[in-house]
C-alpha cells in the first residue's frame, strides 16, 4: 500500500510539472512483455530498489541480479539508463553484460555488514 501511494504521488507530481511520462511498478519477474509500456527496446529509465537479502529473503540472491540486468537489457532504448542500489557488486552476465555499460558507481552504507553502491547503467546503441 505504501508502494502504490508512492506511485501515485510521482504521477500526480509528473503531471502538475506537465512532463510526459508513463510510470509503471512492476516486479520484472513477472514477465515485462505483457505490459505494453515496457515493449523491448521502449523503455528510457529504470529504476530499482532490489531485495538486499536481510530483511526479504531471497533464494538466490545472485540470480535475482542478473535477472534483473537481464530484463533491463530487453526493456531499454539504446542510451537508456538502469538506476539500482547494489549490495554485492553483481555485474550483468551474457547478453546483458554486452548491452550495459557501467556509467557510475558510487559507494553508499546501507546499514548492512558491509558498503553497498549506487549504479547507473547505460544500454548500448542497438544495432
Amino acid at each position: 500500500l505504501a508502494t502504490a501511494n508512492v506511485a501515485e504521488a510521482r504521477r500526480r507530481k509528473l503531471l502538475a510539472d506537465r512532463v510526459g511520462a508513463v510510470l509503471r511498478e512492476v516486479d520484472f519477474r513477472e514477465g515485462v512483455e505483457r505490459i505494453p509500456e515496457l515493449a523491448l527496446g521502449g523503455v528510457s529509465l529504470v529504476v530499482s530498489n532490489p531485495p538486499f537479502g536481510q530483511r526479504v529473503k531471497v533464494r538466490d540472491l545472485r540470480a535475482l541480479y542478473t535477472d534483473l540486468f537481464a530484463a533491463s537489457a530487453a526493456v531499454l532504448r539504446g542510451g537508456g539508463r538502469l538506476v539500482l542500489i547494489n549490495p554485492r557488486r553483481v555485474a550483468p552476465e551474457g547478453l546483458a553484460a554486452e548491452a550495459l555499460s557501467l556509467e557510475s558507481r558510487r559507494t553508499v552504507e546501507l546499514g548492512l555488514r558491509r558498503a553497498g553502491s549506487v549504479e547507473v547503467w547505460r544500454r548500448r546503441d542497438r544495432a
